[in-house]
Formats: structure tokens, sequence, C-alpha cells
């Protein structure tokens, strides 16, 4: 007795056994593995991530916090305390970050907090 298989070039051939039984032998012309199969469905992850930048004050009011790019803690200003501190225009400023050589980092409220250490580096090249 022939059966027709399910999957492609697979055939299944049952002979009766003397205690009354099947035995059954299976003849294909490849590994099963390799074989498709039409109704095959794909699933698409996706992940979100959030993340959480604590920043510290003293008792005069400074922030600190971890700056990514110096890989230590340093001391964060606002936009509006950089320029000041700077005298660097705004819209020069937010071009340095954006080139990052200024280091900055964006909350989630969209303001910018930027790294005092490397705008007082930028400062020293402008001076030089």
């Amino acid at each position: 007795m022939e059966l027709t298989s399910p999957l492609p070039a697979i055939r299944i051939v049952g002979r009766p056994c003397p205690d009354g039984g099947w035995q059954t032998e299976l003849f294909g012309s490849g590994p099963i593995v390799n074989q498709t199969h039409v109704n095959t469905k794909k699933i698409l992850i996706t992940t979100e991530s959030h993340e959480v930048f604590i920043l510290r004050t003293d008792t005069s009011d400074h922030a600190y916090g971890h700056c990514r790019d110096c890989g230590r803690e340093v001391e964060i200003l606002t936009l509006d305390q950089a320029i000041t501190y700077s005298g660097i225009r705004t819209g020069h400023l937010i071009r340095l970050t954006e080139a990052n050589r200024v280091h900055s980092i964006e909350t989630s409220m969209g303001h910018l907090l930027v790294c005092k250490e490397s705008l007082d580096q930028t400062s020293s090249e402008k001076e030089n």
C-alpha cells in the first residue's frame, strides 16, 4: 500500500508484517529540513527601551551627570547656562552639539543638557 505525504518528494510505503502490524518505509529525494512549506508564517518582534538619566545637584546648584562621550561624571549645563558660560551664540552651539564637538544629552521633554568639560575644550580650541 502506498500513501501520499504532505511533504513534496516523499513517498510512504507500508507493508503488512507477520505479527499483524504494519512496517512503514519513507523514501525521499532529500532531507526534510531543506523543504519549504507553502503556508510559512513570518513573525515581526518589536522592542522598546527606555533610558534613565540621573542628574545630581550640590548645594551651589551645580548639576552633575554621566556624560556618555567623556565616560565619566561631569558638570551638566542647561542650554541657557551653556550660552551664558561660553559666550557662544545659540545657533552655533546647537551646530556644535550636532557635530558632536560639544557633548549633549536631550531629555525626553526636549531640553538640551550640555557637558561643561567638552564646552571648555571647544572654547579653548576657539581661542587658539
